[in-house]
């Protein structure tokens, strides 16, 4: 795919990389300004959320980090990118597979009540005001992506029996990404979580926060996920910096 460029978004492919992210912040820190998918075959030092390793081995999964410049956004709003990335992909995923790809507040991607994908924001501020964005993708595809251990999680391939190419999948969610990026830029992100709710496994559900047993209300329209204390009845909105939600049970 080097050179290629789908919808708004220039794709640059890398065999190996220690992470599709913190080359996302070289490159803005080096004052690059040009909307880029940087996509890698394998990374060696992949990260999640709280700083947990991301396994990325070769040829498993579509790992990836978009690099871009909401510069009309306002610092504090940032944070709203995963839930556009969450979205399109979601609905991509659904397209391509025809499985019923859920979301898991705020933006892990669920099947079958496994974790397949999940997401990370890094952000470069000038003033009160996003100067870039990195989001980084790690969707696991193919049997082998992910350690055995890992009993949460899994893949396409192991679920529907299919892995698509990455091409494929950029090719639709690119596009729609791009559609509520503009949404999101020009009307805020109430908009686009109009179009999250309903892709939201966790609303309805009792989860646990951080450990604590709680039912999950609503999704607020900053994102922020409103919940009910099950053994106080205190209703609080959680931020997704701030705490770890899964099911009583399982993962979702």
């Amino acid at each position: 795919m080097e050179g290629r460029e789908i919808s708004s978004w220039k794709i640059d492919p890398v065999e190996s990389i220690d992470s599709t992210n913190l080359e996302a912040r070289r490159r803005a820190r080096r004052g690059e300004k040009r909307k880029t998918l940087i996509l890698a075959g394998e990374q060696t030092a992949g990260r999640g959320r709280m700083e947990r390793r991301w396994v990325s081995p070769a040829g498993a999964g579509l790992w990836m980090t978009q690099l871009f410049f909401p510069e009309k956004v306002p610092a504090e709003r940032a944070g709203g990118a995963v839930f556009l990335s969450a979205v399109a992909l979601c609905r991509t995923l659904r397209e391509i597979t025809g499985a019923q790809v859920g979301v898991k507040w705020p933006n892990d991607l669920v099947l079958s009540g496994k974790k397949i994908c999940g997401m990370l924001a890094e952000c470069g501020f000038q003033g009160d005001r996003c100067a870039w964005i990195g989001l980084g993708t790690g969707l696991n595809l193919r049997k082998g992506a992910l350690p055995p251990e890992l009993i949460y999680a899994s893949s396409l391939e192991e679920i529907t029996g299919r892995a698509p190419e990455p091409e494929e999948i950029l090719e639709k969610y690119l596009p729609e990404f791009d559609r509520l990026e503009k949404i999101w830029e020009e009307a805020g992100l109430a908009p686009v979580l109009e179009e999250y709710r309903p892709l939201c496994v966790s609303l309805g559900k009792d989860v646990r926060v951080n450990g604590v047993a709680a039912r999950a209300l609503e999704v607020e329209k900053n994102g922020a996920l409103r919940v009910r204390y099950a053994e106080t009845g205190e209703v609080r909105a959680v931020l997704a910096g701030d705490v770890s939600v899964r099911g009583m049970t399982d993962y979702i």
